[in-house]
């Protein structure tokens, strides 16, 4: 809580507007402009006020800031951005986590290409706490203007202080001129959500100026964007030389950006903002200058960190605006009800400009949003304000709300109250029904503005109504919407044809909507799965254990696996809860993750609720073992029945077969006493399709080596939208399609057989000679028939099909998806010519066959499984590829009953074409 001093002096009464809407009146808002419904109430009686920020931290009792190197990568983000990892320095206190690049002797200063590596010393990543998203991709200073960095850094040195203080020394020089030394601290306080930033440069040159020195920061936003008070939302071009502050935004979080005195010049480019906090100087020999700043980051709502900052700034006067937004209707009596309060309205704060002002007055001041505040749960809103007269109006995208044709006058110390009425919402009323039961399904709309409608932005990352995303396991919902015109998809997944509608949104009213979905295909003997995803368990992921299941269910997958690291997260009981037992169910994980000291890689055993000693396994041996054997090992004898997984196992840092020196340029597995005793191998994990290929090559070496595992993969989801579950799903055989049936010991057997498919979109069956997926086939003759169909929904197109014998591809079957029927489900063989589908296929000796099924660039499976949604890059694709790998069928072509592969002596090749795939 902010309490400013009362006033000592009689002020002008704090006054209360209040908009009265009736639905009469809210339509003649459509006919005349909005400020015209306004009413004023009675004038509040004169009273002094204490200003209350909310969720303001000063009188809260808050542990001590820490600095600290990260020596384990605990709490390390795995998301998209993240740069995070050991070695890198730590500062944080219970309100907002900094991390700042390594420098260590191992590891590199430039690229490459030669270019200084920016992370070294500098900001990576700013969070409110670790599974907040990521809100930055990097901040660092220079001294070169707006366009360049060349500050290379030296040490970065955490330190802990007294009264609860910590601080981040960075020292470095300037590259071009290396007797320009710039020394950067990184201040935290205990009850601050941010940094004091002071960055002094000395010229330690005896006889030598410093020329066109420009005190600066660069910072890249990626996938933050930016807000300019006075410009609003900016996306280039020079920004101005008077700026207060800059705000990013990204998902739920917001970072502040501000000198503690004055103004700064920014310019933005892309996702790039240069900042400049003084004019450029020659610096004589021996002279220092310093500039200081703030960063501050928060879930809130910038007024927050506004008023934070504006408490901290030297000579600033200031006041504060309190007020609330409530739904109001027109009673039977005539008087207005308030019926709801109104959350997350944006609360748009603005100079006042008025007709008696002088016209270089005017010429000063921009109608654009000084600020914005946002509304919480019971539609209040406050901020401290400079003195001045402001405009203040709500917005909220989805309900007629005022735009008051007054003033708000902000005194010092004083309290200034608004109180304002909306409309009712526009929403969607919607049902989702099975088209050949006409029973309710659970299903996903995703919603893209047509022209004249703004984009929607529903909820944040790990919600049920995500960007532009909304999730419903009953098959009905309401969700509110600005008015406009929206192309509309709904889906359930890929055994479900893709449902695309027009849509409009009237503005006070209720849009009804019915959605039939037909099924693409069936997958008879087969239950798709996700295994590994990831709850609120983990600390990098913000999905509650409800919101998991009802985000996989909308994806039609049967049966979810949990992976949290650590411990074995059950959702059976929410299952239950929500009535959803009939439509999917559920095993607990248990992952021993790679960010685990000691760093010895990535495993999972799932799924453990079939352990057979009935009661909860103790994991707490597997997470102290110091190697992958004794871990395997361990989990073996917990659960002897369940699957044993290597997952990540070439990931960077943290991958097992990383860890023991192996790189996808080896033609073999390296040499060394490491075990590779696993039922699983994970070589396709979520959007990263660019992976596949080189898990790929490594899976057909581990074969090789005489070691048999099933290819599995997952999406390990953290989130919900751009985070999908589903995509990948495996498919495993088993004796019932029934989720509230499904036997969790009978699916892990058929794991380890390999009865496995692993896709995002196309399905494929396929038998040799008669036999499934993941069995041993012996054929003497020198030939084998195989027989191959594909499956997709209309929103997966596939262009090829190849045939691959260990590891590398020996036939291929173009298609073009034009000519194929994308709503009969299966594409391949034609209807009419289903003769296609059979090859006979050469094996000269034993051999792993396998298929791949592959779509291209041109037809992606945006918007049901986009790539990056949050991605400004034009250049990436705006969907994922449709792809699927069934699992091996061995072939013995000696009669001897088992495999026998001699191993490569050099580098496999490639079973797909680099243009292919999206990275």
């Amino acid at each position: 809580m902010i309490a400013l001093p009362k006033s000592t002096a009689p002020g002008p009464p704090a006054r209360r507007f209040q908009t009265l809407l009736s639905l009469a009146a809210a339509c003649m808002a459509l006919m005349q402009p909005v400020g015209a419904q306004q009413t004023t109430a009675q004038l509040a009686p004169t009273e002094e006020k204490t200003v209350t920020i909310s969720a303001n931290v000063e009188n809260r009792d808050h542990a001590p800031a820490r600095a600290y190197v990260n020596e384990t990568l605990d709490n390390s983000s795995e998301g998209y951005y993240s740069r995070a990892g050991t070695s890198d320095v730590v500062l944080e206190n219970d309100l907002a986590r900094f991390v700042f690049g390594a420098v260590g002797q191992d590891l590199p200063k430039r690229d490459s290409n030669g270019n200084l590596l920016l992370s070294r010393g500098g900001l990576l990543d700013v969070q409110t706490e670790p599974s907040a998203p990521e809100a930055l991709n990097k901040f660092v200073p220079s001294l070169s203007g707006t366009n360049a960095y060349r500050v290379e850094v030296e040490s970065v040195e955490p330190r802990v202080e007294a009264n609860g203080k910590a601080v981040v020394t960075v020292e470095g020089f300037d590259t071009s001129q290396p007797d320009l030394k710039v020394r950067t601290e990184y201040l935290m306080f205990r009850d601050m959500p941010g940094v004091q930033v002071t960055t002094s440069f000395t010229n330690t040159s005896e006889d030598q100026k410093a020329s066109n020195v420009t005190p600066s920061d660069i910072v890249l936003w990626g996938a933050m964007t930016p807000f300019v008070p006075g410009r609003g939302w900016v996306t280039g071009s020079h920004i101005g030389e008077d700026v207060e502050f800059v705000f990013g935004r990204h998902d739920s979080q917001w970072m502040l950006i501000a000198p503690e005195s004055g103004s700064m010049d920014a310019y933005v480019s892309g996702e790039v903002m240069g900042i400049a906090y003084g004019e450029t100087v020659d610096m004589e020999p021996g002279e220092t200058r310093l500039y200081r700043r703030w960063i501050l980051v928060s879930e809130l709502d910038p007024a927050y960190l506004f008023s934070l900052v504006l408490q901290k700034r030297t000579g600033q006067d200031y006041g504060s605006l309190v007020g609330r937004v409530i739904e109001r209707e027109q009673g039977p009596d005539g008087s207005m009800i308030d019926r709801a309060p109104v959350r997350n309205a944006e609360i748009f704060i603005s100079p006042l400009i008025r007709k008696d002002m002088a016209p270089e007055v005017i010429k000063n001041l921009s109608a654009k949003p000084y600020l914005i505040a946002r509304t919480r749960d019971l539609g209040e809103f406050d901020t401290l304000l400079p003195v001045g007269e402001y405009q203040v109006f709500p917005a909220t995208t989805t309900r007629l709300a005022p735009r008051p044709n007054f003033a708000a006058q902000i005194e010092k110390g004083k309290v200034e109250g608004l109180d304002f009425g909306t409309s009712k919402a526009s929403r969607l009323v919607f049902r989702i029904l099975d088209d050949a039961t006409g029973q309710p399904i659970p299903g996903k709309l995703t919603f893209e503005p047509l022209r004249g409608t703004n984009p929607v932005s529903l909820g944040n990352l790990g919600d049920l109504q995500a960007g532009n995303v909304v999730m419903s396991a009953a098959g009905a919902g309401i969700v509110e919407l600005p008015p406009g015109s929206y192309r509309v998809v709904v889906s359930r997944g890929i055994e479900y044809q893709m449902l695309e509608d027009r849509i409009t949104i009237e503005m006070l009213g209720d849009t009804q909507k019915m959605f039939r979905l037909k099924r693409a295909f069936t997958t008879p003997g087969w239950i798709s799965a996700d295994i590994g995803v990831r709850t609120d368990a983990t600390s990098t992921s913000r999905v509650s254990q409800e919101e998991r299941v009802i985000s996989a269910a909308a994806e039609g997958v049967d049966w979810i696996v949990t992976g949290d690291p650590g411990v074995a997260t059950d959702l059976s009981d929410d299952i239950r809860n929500l009535g959803l037992t009939q439509v999917i169910a559920s095993s607990p994980g248990f992952r021993r993750s790679g960010s685990t000291a000691p760093f010895i890689g990535d495993f999972l055993l799932f799924p453990t609720n079939i352990c057979s000693t009935g009661l909860e396994p103790d994991f707490g041996p597997v997470l102290e073992a110091e190697t992958a054997g004794s871990v395997v090992e361990l989990m073996r004898a917990l659960c002897p029945e369940a699957v044993v997984a290597l997952t990540r196992p070439t990931w960077p840092q943290t991958g097992y077969l990383s860890l023991q020196g192996y790189t996808d340029n080896m033609p073999q597995l390296p040499e060394g006493d490491y075990t590779l005793d696993f039922d699983a191998f994970s070589i396709w994990e979520g959007k990263r399709q660019g992976v596949v290929r080189q898990d790929y090559r490594t899976f057909h070496k581990i074969l090789r080596s005489g070691h048999r595992m099933t290819a599995f993969g997952g999406t390990n989801s953290h989130g919900t939208w751009s985070d999908e579950v589903g995509y990948p799903r495996v498919y495993i055989k088993s004796s019932t399609d029934d989720p509230s049936k499904i036997d969790p010991e009978e699916l892990a057997l058929n794991i380890k057989k390999g009865l496995v498919s692993v896709t995002n979109g196309p399905f494929i069956d396929m038998t040799i000679n008669g036999q499934p997926l993941g069995s041993l086939v012996t054929d003497t003759d020198g030939s084998v028939e195989l027989k191959i169909k594909v499956y997709a929904p209309n929103f997966s197109q596939i262009s090829s099909i190849r045939v691959n014998l260990n590891g590398e591809m020996i036939r291929q079957v173009l298609l073009n998806p034009k000519l194929l029927d994308k709503q009969a489900g299966l594409v391949f063989p034609p209807a009419e010519k289903p003769q296609d589908g059979t090859l006979n296929i050469r094996v000269g000796s034993d051999a792993v066959l396998d298929v791949i099924v592959e779509g291209s660039l041109e037809a992606t499976m945006d918007p049901v499984n986009p790539f990056l949604p949050f991605t400004r890059d034009r250049g990436l694709p705006q969907g994922q590829i449709p792809m699927a790998l069934s699992a091996p069928i061995y072939i013995d072509t000696d009669g001897n009953g088992k495999l026998d592969i001699e191993p490569l002596d050099r580098m496999p090749v490639s079973p797909t074409q680099e243009r292919d795939m999206p990275f």
